[in-house]
């Protein structure tokens, strides 16, 4: 199959549970049907990432599957002005060039951490993701994929019960995501060791048992050394295992 932009053999790769076409060449890259929503920004980084040129021709360009020729889709609530996307009407696939591939993931991102920090109820579907008229999508599996997809750090186990860990700041702000096997209440104790002496904060992610853990916090200073735990607590009360301390490493969003 070869790229609508460049001609060149694209590649199949599968990121994120979901298999793309990708080319070497130009860096654009054709999801199936809803894919687009179901990757990360470290994905859409590297993808970005690998080209070898940023060559973007004039010509008509048509789809890797089936030859239909791609139309754009028009700028909307989910779509940045400054991002183009091409839509087969057959397949319902889309094209995408790298750089707006990053800026488009970064938006739905953004929309959904503004959504959260300010306690908001989510926005509708529309308003967040590239969907056909047939997507089926829940938001609230949708909004916690895009919550954990964060630059990943070593997950800190506590007794296995956490199945991945990621923290990533904006400027101020620490935001902390994970996910539990099973039913847990949390908090993170967060030590900043910068200062003397010492300074503990406790802080609620999730109050109530759950599965999905969240939480949005500017109360430590980002550029001081900071260690964190996470507690976990059953349904019934009973605590999990403490892990060990272990020192704040965050990216950058």
């Amino acid at each position: 199959m070869l790229c609508p932009n460049c001609g060149q053999p694209m590649q199949l790769v599968t990121r994120n549970n979901n298999s793309i076409l990708h080319c070497a060449n130009c860096g654009g890259s054709f999801f199936e049907e809803n894919t687009i929503n179901r990757i990360s920004i470290s994905t859409a980084d590297k993808l970005a990432e690998d080209k070898h040129t940023d060559e973007i021709s004039g010509k008509d360009k048509h789809c890797p599957k089936d030859h239909t020729l791609l139309t754009s889709i028009e700028p909307e609530e989910s779509i940045p002005q400054d991002v183009t996307l091409l839509k087969c009407s057959s397949c319902k696939g889309i094209f995408i060039y790298p750089d707006d591939l990053v800026r488009l993931k970064r938006a739905q991102t953004v929309k959904i951490d503004y959504f959260k920090l300010w306690s908001k109820p989510l926005p509708s579907l529309a308003s967040v993701l590239v969907l056909s008229l047939t997507a089926i999508v829940s938001v609230s599996l949708f909004a916690g994929y895009l919550l954990f997809q964060r630059q990943s750090l070593a997950p800190t186990q506590a007794e296995g019960a956490i199945q991945s860990l990621n923290l990533s700041k904006d400027q101020r702000y620490l935001f902390i995501s994970f996910r539990t096997s099973q039913d847990y209440s949390s908090e993170i104790i967060l030590t900043d060791t910068s200062v003397d002496p010492p300074l503990t904060i406790r802080k609620t992610i999730q109050e109530k048992p759950a599965k999905l853990h969240y939480l949005v916090s500017t109360d430590v200073n980002l550029s001081h050394k900071i260690y964190y735990q996470i507690r976990l607590s059953k349904p019934t009360g009973e605590d999990v295992p403490l892990p060990p301390p272990k020192e704040l490493s965050v990216s950058s969003k």
